[in-house]
């Protein structure tokens, strides 16, 4: 009953961040938005027992991807007219 309720509340928050980076308005708040939805769905690992699951997203996903996708938005020039 508690991993049912942990997982609804997870699926929550993962859906809250999802929409969240789609709809921020800067860049940078939105990668931020993507690694709280990336660490969620590492907890959600956790809950349903795939603790190596979770840490791969954590390490590839949280910590590799979203560096990358900050230099790329650092580095992009967007100048707001």
């Amino acid at each position: 009953m508690v991993e049912a309720a942990a997982f609804y509340i997870l699926a929550t928050l993962i859906l809250g961040f999802g929409v969240l980076v789609i709809t921020a308005k800067s860049t940078v708040h939105s990668v931020l938005f993507l690694v709280g939805n990336f660490l969620c769905v590492a907890v959600v690992y956790v809950v349903l027992a795939a603790e190596f699951l979770a840490i791969i997203q954590v390490l590839v996903y949280a910590g590799g991807i979203v560096v990358l996708y900050l230099f790329v938005v650092m580095l992009v020039n967007l100048r707001r007219r």
